[in-house]
């Protein structure tokens, strides 16, 4: 008997690569225990052509008696199309689909892909049994979590329990997939070389980008309904920890590799367990390193130490929400209260810690995102993720959004590969405009190499920043940020620009913008050289008013807002987007709202008002030309209001809760917590801690209900003008 076990492609892979299929490995692993010759292709980063072409190939070739095909949800469309696709040229041809879109939609997957058999939960029994009836002259029908067809209508043989003893199965095949190939294929030397060196706060930078991915244990205790695992029944399944150290030490010698994924939902589930593994890990696998992803209320100082010595450099924490009352509606009930202890042993013990937030879950609305906001002050993360709330199979929600119509009758017959986001109770707008509240990282690449304007110092910095370093802090801002701004001057003007945007893409930091005065970009080649690349899409435009004269004089340019303005002309025509600051003097303030329409028009994508100077202190008003607060917020009311109208993204930074209190338009320095700037080799720096010096309150700030969600306000603002614009909430 011949097996052939396909991964097929899938249609948005992620950056880094961990491993062979998990799951097809260990089926392989377990049908050539029996005897089987098994055989197997990974087509995760193939193209339709190419994976239908070899597969093709492979099958006239080989002439298995058995294909099985992984399927996930996302995948589903490519599933369909390879299967159908070979039974139609091998007329004679069994096929078994299983995975986690089968195990939830067999019916529809049996449907879409004509396959003989759909395989429903774990495979390890399933498969084999399948495999000694067809060597029997049987049609598999009757075997326990087989989904078949049955005069035209689907039939299902009766439930497979889950598999329980972890320990019995052999080690997962990845030879099967040319897991040395793969594994070397996918690493990356140079953005490796870059990366190598970084660290922050005296901690290593993990720069994983081809990785093992094995597995400790099966399930979760938790049932939170945006996760798959919420309708998986039974107790977790769990290697005795000798068990699960033996099989990383054998991979790690077998592959001579050493960046492994333990890809538990909850591995420290179990402490003692855990500490047993990493006691193990010390003795058997020395020098690997590893990646895991936990729950924040099962960390403490001892652990973290312990995972710390094992080779652990990264802890992913999915805490979701700073709700009490969202973590009770989706069924997760983490203890807030252990959560920044936890960030804390984290990184005291060496190890990256990594935030993850969703909006959008049931019971999530503004007043929650608020909270989030402000319960994240006390949270130091490493890299922060914020993603939608989506509806995927098998999950407690899915029910409940199908009900509504967010997953529309026939979503699973077409093949869309995003999940749908749960809509049922907000908006798309409304969740996107609580996204709005949330952190996330933004870098401050500050690389100094002078400006065309004359308005401060950064014309003439004291310093400019050699290519290497830059590098090096792009480096950074690739393994702690979501995005990144290159400046502190006029980024144009960097010397060896394209080599140091040839880093960047090496490096997959993926969104990259430049503050300019946009001014150089009336050169049309120039333009064009940038929107090639595939990480400049977005530039940062500082602009101090809507008149011409106070504009130019302000920059101490003549005709410069007339060449800015044709300078962001060519790029948003090029399709290219702008993030505008806005620094308006107070002779601005009355046409503040007419100035954002106009932007708007022109094609702007999001504007930052900035009272005084922007987040990372770029060429700021000085005192005396600033505004007063109090009809500065009232003129970004009116601003604000007009951006909603023209569909402008727009936040307000420099202005305390209780004159801005982020429910007309999101104030910048909520969601702008864990923003740093960095300029080399230097760790990096909180733009927050930055400005923290240079801020006071007033006596009326001592009894205000915000005061732990605001930093003060600018001190020598408050010296000049008196504490009179401020009040306690």
């Amino acid at each position: 008997m011949k097996v052939l076990l396909l991964n097929p492609l899938n249609p948005d892979p992620p950056p880094a690569y961990f491993g062979p299929p998990y799951g097809l490995s260990l089926l392989g692993a377990v049908l050539k225990a029996r005897g089987v010759r098994v055989l197997g292709r990974d087509y995760d980063r193939f193209t339709a052509e190419a994976m239908l072409a070899d597969a093709a190939a492979l099958v006239e070739a080989e002439r298995p008696d058995l294909i099985g095909v992984s399927c996930q949800s996302s995948n589903r469309g490519a599933v369909s199309v390879l299967v159908r696709a070979l039974k139609t040229r091998s007329p004679g041809l069994r096929v078994v689909v299983g995975g986690a879109f089968a195990t939830s939609d067999p019916e529809v997957v049996l449907r879409r892909t004509g396959a003989d058999w759909v395989a429903v939960g774990d495979g390890e029994e399933t498969l084999p049994e399948l495999v000694v009836d067809l060597e029997k002259g049987g049609d598999g029908r009757g075997i326990a979590g087989l989904v078949w067809s049955e005069g035209g209508r689907p039939a299902r043989a009766p439930e497979r329990a889950p598999f329980r003893d972890l320990d019995s199965l052999p080690d997962p095949d990845f030879d099967l997939f040319d897991a040395a190939a793969s594994l070397a294929r996918f690493r990356r030397p140079r953005a490796e070389e870059l990366a190598g060196p970084v660290t922050a706060a005296g901690r290593r930078c993990l720069a994983m980008h081809s990785a093992i991915m094995l597995l400790s244990s099966r399930g979760c205790v938790y049932r939170c309904v945006f996760c798959p695992m919420s309708t998986v029944k039974g107790k977790p399944r769990l290697h005795a920890p000798s068990r699960f150290v033996r099989q990383v030490a054998m991979m790690a010698r077998r592959y001579r590799w050493r960046d492994f994924v333990f890809g538990d939902n909850f591995f420290t589930r179990d402490r003692a367990r855990v500490l047993e593994i990493c006691a193990l890990l010390r003795r058997e696998a020395p020098g690997i390193q590893w990646i895991c992803m936990t729950r924040a209320d099962a960390m403490d100082p001892v652990l973290a130490r312990a995972m710390a010595a094992a080779g652990c450099r990264e802890i992913s924490y999915g805490v979701e929400s700073g709700s009490p009352r969202v973590q009770k509606a989706i069924g997760k009930r983490l203890d807030l209260s252990l959560v920044p202890a936890a960030f804390a042993a984290t990184r005291e013990a060496g190890m990256q810690a990594v935030l993850m937030l969703m909006v959008g879950n049931p019971g999530d609305d503004l007043e929650s995102a608020r909270e989030t906001a402000d319960f994240l002050r006390g949270v130091e993360p490493d890299r922060v993720l914020v993603h939608k709330t989506k509806v995927y199979p098998g999950t407690g929600i899915h029910a409940t959004a199908a009900a509504a119509g967010v997953v529309p009758a026939g979503f699973y017959d077409g093949d869309d590969r995003e999940a749908p986001v749960y809509t049922v109770e907000r908006t798309l707008a409304q969740i996107e405009e609580m996204k709005a509240l949330l952190p996330s990282r933004t870098h401050y690449v500050e690389a100094a190499p002078g400006c065309v304007n004359g308005c401060c110092a950064l014309r003439r910095p004291a310093q400019r920043i050699p290519h290497r370093g830059l590098s090096a802090a792009l480096a950074q801002s690739s393994l702690r940020a979501e995005r990144a701004v290159l400046g502190a001057g006029e980024s144009l003007l960097v010397p060896g620009l394209e080599g140091l945007l040839d880093d960047a893409e090496t490096l997959q930091l993926h969104d990259l913008s430049l503050y300019t005065t946009a001014r150089p970009l009336a050169d049309a080649r120039l333009v064009a050289r940038l929107r090639a690349r595939r990480e400049m899409r977005r530039v940062v435009v500082p602009l101090f008013s809507p008149d011409a004269a106070r504009h130019d004089a302000r920059a101490r340019v003549p005709g410069a807002l007339a060449q800015t303005t044709i300078g962001l002309r060519h790029w948003q025509r090029a399709g290219g987007e702008a993030w505008v600051w806005l620094l308006p003097m107070q002779d601005d303030l009355s046409g503040l709202a007419a100035w954002v329409r106009r932007l708007a028009a022109e094609g702007a994508r999001e504007a930052l008002l900035c009272h005084r100077e922007p987040p990372p202190g770029w060429g700021g008003l000085p005192l005396e030309d600033s505004p007063r607060m109090k009809p500065f917020a009232a003129a970004a009311a009116a601003a604000a209001a007009a951006a909603g109208e023209a569909g402008l993204a727009f936040s307000v930074f420099g202005l305390p809760p209780c004159l801005w209190d982020g429910k007309i338009a999101p104030r910048h320095e909520d969601r702008a917590l864990y923003d740093e700037a960095v300029s080399g080799a230097p760790a990096a720096v909180s733009l927050r801690a930055r400005r923290l010096p240079r801020l006071a309150f007033g006596d009326a700030c001592g009894g205000c209900a915000r005061r732990a969600s605001c930093d003060g306000v600018w001190a020598d603002h408050l010296a000049r003008h008196g504490e009179g614009e401020l009040h306690a909430c």
